[in-house]
């Protein structure tokens, strides 16, 4: 958590998921290294989902946990390295835990919610500080840097222009921009970690050509080459699909 937002923000009580990463080091054991395939697998956990990326000098692999629980995600990483095949015969070092400062349903329903969460007069929070990290991943490197071109851009504009500008023109910014991403990425959220593992299998086994489309997609949002609300539109379209041929045949 933020050593600013915490002495500088007191009262903000938004909600973590935890987490375990671990760092396996070495030039040539593995042959998702130097390529551009990373691995998610939403099998790893009970609601949260496993990764492997691969860096030049070793893989970065973990598990995220979307529940609560003693065990978890300690069982969940557990389960993640022995039973997941790209994995096997690796030695695993002891992962370490991390806090995900994700975005709570509170920050994402409403347009303006970040009203007082984000800036106190000169203070300004970006990306894991303001808790602007995605509801669905995760994922957070995007929103940092984008929040943090947003803070800059409201800082410039009220030096170019004080009597008209404010530092918390920067709220209504990143409301205006991230927030519609939260808010579907938060309804993903709910439909996908809402079903239990064996349904993705299931899934995965009867549909695979669909299911890979899917997370093929999730790939592209976190690549930046799509958004949550474009991804939202495509699946919300195929699902009505048939039932508006039908009307119209």
């Amino acid at each position: 958590m933020s050593v600013v937002a915490q002495q500088c923000f007191p009262g903000r009580t938004l909600r973590h998921i935890p987490a375990l990463e671990s760092e396996v080091q070495g030039e040539s054991l593995h042959a998702l290294q130097k390529t551009p395939t990373a691995v998610i697998s939403l099998q790893a956990a009970k609601k949260g989902y496993g990764w492997i990326f691969p860096k030049q000098q070793g893989l970065s692999l973990g598990v995220g946990e979307f529940v609560r629980g003693i065990k978890r995600p300690k069982q969940s990483f557990r389960d993640f390295i022995e039973q997941e095949p790209m994995l096997s015969g690796l030695s695993i070092p002891v992962p370490l835990g991390y806090p995900i400062p994700i975005a709570s349903a509170q920050t994402y329903r409403s347009a303006h919610a970040w009203a007082g969460k984000l800036v106190r007069g000169r203070i300004m929070l970006v990306g894991d500080a303001g808790h602007l990290v995605d509801p669905l991943l995760g994922e957070g490197i995007y929103y940092a840097v984008r929040s943090g071109q947003l803070a800059a851009k409201s800082v410039s504009e009220m030096l170019c222009n004080p009597l008209a500008r404010q530092l918390s023109d920067y709220e209504t910014l990143v409301a205006n921009e991230v927030g519609p991403e939260f808010r579907v990425a938060g309804r993903l959220g709910k439909i996908i970690y809402g079903l239990p593992r064996s349904t993705h299998r299931w899934a995965g086994q009867q549909f695979p050509g669909a299911y890979q489309r899917v997370l093929h997609r999730y790939c592209e949002v976190l690549q930046g080459k799509g958004t949550y609300q474009s991804l939202w539109n495509r699946i919300f379209h195929r699902l009505n699909w048939p039932f508006a041929k039908k009307k119209h045949s």
